[in-house]
């Protein structure tokens, strides 16, 4: 929300030069960021006072949470007497339905909503406050203004020229080159200290970047001469390029590109507009958007129209009667205003009534053309009108602009009715798996403004809940829903400034409002440190657990599929537990093969990961070459208990030299990584998660990031628990969390866990090592989620706030829709809060989907879980087939998801997420898939 300070000049007093403070605001932390104003304390209503007009309360989410009443009264209460009412709020927890119901009692109320995210923020929305009532203090404005740019880390304008112009001077960098890689390392040393491969990784400039290209005599539908299937797919029949293509001979890169990336290195923010359909007001919202945008007099907008199958710009924008304008320089744009240019396809058409009937090739050379012969100079932001649908021109639009540097994203132009929204499921799509961040979407023409009485009416029926019940189902991000108003078509045809003529109507403050919004989305630093793209696939390639059933993950695998149960009752801590089988028998674990000082080195939950790591290892296959350029990162959740009341009892006893010198070892819960790293001579990176029920699935997921940003080739993931003792066991009793009959997730009866022990190893490696060396592979890491509920100690929320979002986020790192999810491997544990909090975040997400959680038949392995669970998942995945609950014949869960009685065969949809969450708050998902090229 940005802040104007005109908006309260007009009814400011002069009177008072401070900021007044409640007496009781002694202590609030944003206090002392309030560096360039006076303010003096008094016994004032509200929290702070900028003049006799306006009153100021502060709250923070936080405290909000926990007197959830507070807030309604003070506003009730001390808000009388202010003209002018703000409400300042903090949000410094998860806001969810809170900020709903603010904005709606603010709204009743007439209090003004401002929302902060630091104390900081709001220090500065305070001094903003008091800078509107004396707008003579230069020097405080400026302060505040090199301070907001410092603390949103905003480089200074000529360092970042000059590092461009030194890196210019390197033979072969071009402008565009270096611009992005100081917007990716940050600095001129860090680019000195890169290596190769991180220099190669930077977008626009390594060979993983390098996209197909479309020659001009090609066919329709034409894959592209870097595509994989280039000369090999059905629409290159009877092309005069299918030889060379298909030979590979074509796949070098072009160099128009190199073009391109000079001509938009001067624009900063690049924004495609998409429809799923005609009819929907894209261009008109385009051209709307810009016009806004340009309100910001010291921002250049510019709109580049390749809408192909219907060019309206130059239209709307009353240019029609131009013509493109060349010189040494390239095409001039048009500019309708200073600081708003524009280029439309519709300046080549001889006659307005002309239709475009160019073939796909040609199509696709004029985009090119129009990226790479623009002159656009220095654009703040560019918004590129596409056409409707998801065409050969949008691909050539993205694989262009990916080619040249980036796009900041997308913005999807729908109606409320289904007809729409059916087409833009296919585009989010479309954006998911070509790579284009998607800001979000405008529901246009959600209501219908009356000419006569001002009062708006639903022009479209929203049958399935229109635009917002689409984004929550696919969890991408409405922006707005935008009134039609008649006037705004009026002056579209005519090429009249619709802000000009009607300023005061509802649709120019709507758009306004999108501008406030979209600035934000896509961020106005001047640069902007690029979070690194997964750009490796990463497979899981080895398998090796050890579970209450046995040592094997065959034997465990098997089980599950045969609906069994390992849970048995234990006499040493009298109650039921799943322990690993001891013995000499195959698939026991037996303890006679490993030599006394080994034993005596390590903790039960290290040599349980060992024989795990050692199977995942025989079954992957790889080679003491391999190992050396091998990681690890095996977390363990709880130290070996035992041991420390050993030691402490013998230090309670004066028998400190009993005490072994392996007890430090023993009970540090990264030691079974160092033990996998040292037996097996790896030198990659060396990493431990430990974050309770979830370490298993951090585990893997932190190791899978680490291989897919290029950090390591391949890594050992996992994790262990082996804490069944009588230590142990009373403190999860002492919680109320064990049950002491049965493990039953999502039954109606469960009452609790029932702890286990085991551990899990998988090998993660890139794609295109496991096909090189022709690995067995089992599943691909297509995404990985984590969040927090920020709530309880060991309780979730009744509404799985934290399952929700760590699944959302593991689907957008996925680029997957929900309705591409055929399984659920959940975390429920067979807690009563726990299942349903789970199962209602789940329906919410995938409606209808398979679920099932493999606990009632190990019981709970705390760390471990999530490591079996995601191996589990990925043989499931490898032989078709999903597990289904144990011992479910009656459940109270009424959500809209199939919980699986029995394993079924797994056909379609081969996509899985698997779910962890932990003490403390820690929510975590992995998304796994069939590997398809």
């Amino acid at each position: 929300m940005e802040f104007k300070p005109e908006y309260f000049s007009g009814s400011m007093t002069s009177g008072s030069k401070l900021l007044i403070n409640l007496r009781r605001q002694k202590g609030n932390p944003l206090l002392k960021y309030v560096r360039n104003i006076p303010f003096e304390w008094a016994d004032i209503k509200a929290d702070f006072e900028a003049g006799k007009e306006m009153g100021i309360l502060y709250l923070s989410l936080k405290w909000h949470k926990l007197h959830p009443n507070y807030i309604e009264t003070r506003m009730n209460s001390d808000g009388s007497g202010y003209p002018i009412k703000v409400l300042l709020v903090l949000v410094n927890v998860e806001a969810r339905f809170i900020l709903r119901e603010l904005n709606l009692f603010c709204y009743r109320t007439g209090w003004t909503l401002i929302l902060c995210y630091s104390a900081e923020e709001a220090a500065e929305y305070l001094e903003n406050i008091h800078l509107s009532r004396n707008k003579d203090e230069h020097s405080a404005i400026v302060a505040i203004l090199e301070r907001k740019k410092k603390r949103m880390g905003i480089a200074d304008d000529t360092e970042i020229q000059q590092a461009v112009n030194f890196l210019c001077g390197i033979r072969s960098v071009t402008n565009s080159d270096a611009q992005r890689l100081i917007g990716t390392f940050g600095s001129i040393h860090r680019i000195a200290n890169a290596n190769l491969e991180s220099l190669l990784l930077c977008p626009g400039l390594g060979p993983d970047s390098q996209m197909s290209d479309i020659p001009e005599n090609a066919n329709e539908h034409c894959p592209g001469t870097q595509s994989e299937n280039a000369g090999k797919a059905s629409s290159c029949a009877g092309c005069p390029n299918q030889a060379t293509c298909a030979s590979g001979e074509a796949r070098s890169f072009d160099p128009d590109i190199a073009l391109i990336a000079d001509r938009l290195g001067a624009v900063k923010h690049k924004i495609l507009i998409l429809s799923g359909k005609g009819g929907v007001g894209k261009s008109l919202v385009t051209a709307n958007l810009a016009r806004a945008l340009a309100m910001d007099k010291s921002k250049q907008i510019a709109i580049l129209d390749v809408d192909i199958c219907g060019p309206s710009q130059a239209r709307i924008m009353g240019m029609e009667d131009e013509s493109v304008h060349e010189s040494a320089e390239g095409w001039s744009p048009i500019y309708v205003q200073d600081n708003l240019a524009m280029m439309s396809i519709a300046f080549l058409l001889q006659n307005r009534n002309d239709a475009v009937i160019w073939r796909g090739a040609r199509k696709n050379a004029l985009i090119k053309q129009f990226l790479k012969d623009v002159n656009w100079g220095s654009i703040d932001y560019l918004l590129i009108d596409t056409p409707p649908g998801t065409s050969d021109e949008h691909i050539s639009i993205v694989q262009f602009l990916l080619q040249a540097g980036s796009i900041d994203g997308a913005i999807l132009v729908t109606t409320p009715q289904e007809i729409s929204l059916l087409d833009v499921r296919k585009e989010i799509s479309f954006c998911r798996k070509t790579g284009v961040p998607i800001l979000g979407i405008i529901e246009n023409m959600a209501s219908f403004i009356c000419l006569c009485c001002f009062n708006s009416s639903k022009l479209f029926p929203s049958t399935t809940g229109g635009a917002k019940a689409m984004c929550v189902e696919l969890c991408v991000k409405l922006l707005m829903s935008l009134p039609f108003d008649p006037r705004m078509a009026e002056c579209a045809d005519l090429g009249e400034d619709f802000f000009d003529k009607c300023p005061d109507s509802p649709a120019v403050k709507s758009f306004l409002e999108l501008a406030s919004f979209i600035i934000p989305e896509i961020s106005d630093k001047e640069i902007k440190f690029i979070s690194l793209k997964m750009v490796h696939r990463v497979v899981i390639t080895g398998i090796g657990i050890v579970s209450p059933f046995g040592v094997g993950r065959k034997i465990l695998f098997e089980n599950l599929i045969a609906g069994n149960v390992s849970l048995k009752y234990d006499s040493m801590v009298k109650t039921v537990v799943g322990k690993i089988p001891e013995g000499t028998a195959k698939n026991e674990l037996n303890l006679a093969l490993w030599r006394d000082g080994e034993r005596r080195q390590m903790s039960r939950g290290s040599l349980l990961a060992l024989l795990a790591a050692d199977e995942a290892l025989k079954d992957s296959k790889l080679n003491e070459t391999d190992l050396k350029e091998t990681g690890v990162n095996v977390g363990m959740g709880i130290a070996d208990l035992e041991m420390i009341v050993e030691v402490a009892n013998l230090i309670k006893d004066g028998k400190n030299r009993k005490v072994t010198p392996f007890f430090i070892p023993r009970i540090l819960t990264n030691m079974p990584a160092g033990h996998i790293s040292i037996r097996y001579g790896l030198q990659g990176p060396n990493m431990s998660s430990c974050t309770a029920c979830a370490t298993g699935l951090h585990a893997i997921g932190d190791a899978a990031t680490f291989i897919a940003i290029g950090r390591a080739k391949r890594m050992i993931a996992g994790a262990t628990e082996a804490c069944i003792n009588p230590i142990a066991i009373t403190g999860f009793q002492r919680l109320r969390a064990l049950s002491s009959t049965a493990s039953r997730p999502f039954h109606r009866l469960r009452d609790g866990f029932i702890l286990s022990e085991g551990a899990a190893i998988v090998i993660l490696e890139r794609l295109e090592d496991a096909k090189k060396r022709h690995a067995l592979i089992y599943a691909e890491i297509k995404g990985y989620g984590a969040s927090s509920d920020g709530f309880h100690l060991t309780s979730p929320t009744e509404d799985g706030i934290g399952a929700k979002l760590s699944m959302q986020r593991c689907l957008e790192d996925s680029h997957l829709t929900p309705s591409e999810i055929g399984y659920i491997n959940a975390h429920a544990t067979s807690t009563p809060l726990g299942d349903r909090a789970e199962a209602y975040a789940i329906s919410e997400l995938f409606p209808n989907v398979f679920v099932s959680s493999i606990k009632g038949h190990i019981g709970h392995t705390l760390a471990a879980a999530g490591a079996i669970e995601t191996a589990i998942t990925a043989m499931c995945i490898h032989e078709r087939i999903i597990v289904g609950n144990a011992l479910l014949d009656d459940t109270d869960i009424m959500e809209n998801i199939q919980l699986l009685r029995t394993s079924v065969e797994w056909n379609q949809k081969i996509n899985a997420l698997v779910n962890s969450f932990g003490f403390g708050g820690p929510h975590a998902t992995l998304c796994l898939s069939a590997v398809q090229n």
